[in-house]
């Protein structure tokens, strides 16, 4: 066993001496591998094609287990030759190699084979090499450009490529047991709660309902139907009189006989409703 602490500055008879490697640890344990977005939430990096058989890549960031790169420029891949026959799907490559002759970051076209049904390249990411693909590219048979629908970005896919994001994770589980022994203290007292409104609501409503029965009896309604058809006869009958008269005497229509039109109307339409309601 161990105690590992880093990172701290040397002191006269203290040396502390650090690899890159170190600070790779460091930020791999934080960070996912993928690309950056900059300052206006966008990523870099896209494939798209130059003309030919070459692809273009954008300027953008990212971060491979710890290590950091950058492309400024837009940079030019060139693909080889697609066969006679048959298609082949290669790949856009970001590749961080931890080889002691390499030690890089760079971007690579990584070469599929020709199949009838192509498939892309595997990503290569062991020990020393990690591959980040950017996107797909297909060369079709006997030509000699790329189409550029044939250009697959898979920048977003998270298994092949995707966003740096954080390891750091909220304990979540922590919260829901919290959060159970809270509510499994308090579940009875809310049960019996719940229950005790709902045997309310409903007796409440059975009253009500038998109070509407009380009123509306068989009498009731039939009383309320009579009602209904005698205003509807007065209300004809006025009709026939204010028919009856000239035009001149409806436009001086009394204000006592526009009040028993209006009251007459009123009870029609009241009882109506109840009527067709089912109340009555």
């Amino acid at each position: 066993m161990a105690e590992i602490y880093k990172f701290f500055n040397s002191s006269p008879g203290d040396p502390r001496k650090y690899f890159a490697s170190d600070f790779a640890d460091y930020f791999s344990s934080v960070l996912s591998a993928g690309l950056l977005l900059d300052e206006n939430e966008e990523y870099g990096l896209q494939v798209t094609h130059n003309g030919g058989l070459q692809t273009v890549i954008s300027p953008g960031k990212a971060l491979i287990k710890g290590y950091s790169y950058e492309n400024t420029t837009p940079l030019v891949l060139t693909h080889d030759l697609p066969e006679m026959t048959y298609d082949r799907i290669d790949r856009v490559v970001l590749r961080l190699d931890l080889r002691n002759q390499h030690r890089y970051i760079k971007l690579f076209v990584k070469t599929g084979e020709a199949s009838e049904n192509p498939v892309p390249p595997e990503l290569q990411r062991d020990e020393f090499i990690y591959e980040l693909s950017l996107a797909q590219v297909r060369l079709r048979a006997n030509t000699a450009s790329i189409d550029p629908a044939d250009i697959t970005d898979e920048r977003a896919l998270e298994d092949v490529c995707g966003i740096v994001q954080s390891l750091i994770t909220v304990p979540t589980s922590v919260f829901q047991q919290q959060f159970d022994v809270w509510f499994n203290n308090r579940k009875e007292v809310y049960e019996t709660q719940m229950e005790n409104w709902k045997n309310e609501q409903q007796t409440d409503f059975v009253a009500w309902v038998q109070s509407l029965q009380e009123v509306l009896d068989e009498n009731t309604a039939g009383n309320l139907l009579n009602l209904i058809n005698q205003n509807k006869n007065e209300i004809t009958q006025v009709k026939q009189e204010l028919a009856s008269h000239s035009a001149d005497t409806v436009k001086h229509i009394t204000a006592a006989e526009r009040a028993v039109w209006n009251e007459a109307q009123a009870k029609v339409n009241d009882l109506e409703i109840l009527y067709w309601m089912g109340a009555i």
